[in-house]
């Protein structure tokens, strides 16, 4: 099996997925109403923007301690906007598939 040299952050996978995740739940504020645009739709999108960003930053500091505690501090920010939507009163839930590796938003009454 060939392993591809990691250059950069942004050759992770789970920064990129980051970013995906990120990417949606922005989209999904987006529609928000107007009454949220600075509430709740704003606290959604830094939340999930803190995630690739954590990444980012634990790979700047050039210390493996410290890239593993800002992995760890991105991994508890994959909750904060699981626990802001129904707080909206969503049904929408994160779930990961252990299979293909992919985190996505699921409806949880299905």
């Amino acid at each position: 099996m060939l392993v591809k040299a990691v250059k950069s952050y942004r050759d992770l996978e789970v920064w990129q997925k980051g970013v995906e995740l990120a990417v949606q739940i922005c989209q999904m504020a987006y529609h928000f109403p107007a009454s949220e645009r600075f509430g709740s739709a704003a606290q959604l999108q830094r939340s999930a923007l803190s995630i690739p960003a954590n990444i980012a930053e634990g790979w700047g500091r050039g210390s493996t301690n410290e890239f593993v505690w800002f992995l760890k501090v991105a991994k508890g920010s994959l909750h904060e906007p699981e626990t802001h939507l129904p707080n909206r009163g969503t049904s929408v839930r994160l779930s990961h598939d252990a299979k293909t590796g992919r985190t996505s938003w699921r409806d949880r009454n299905h």
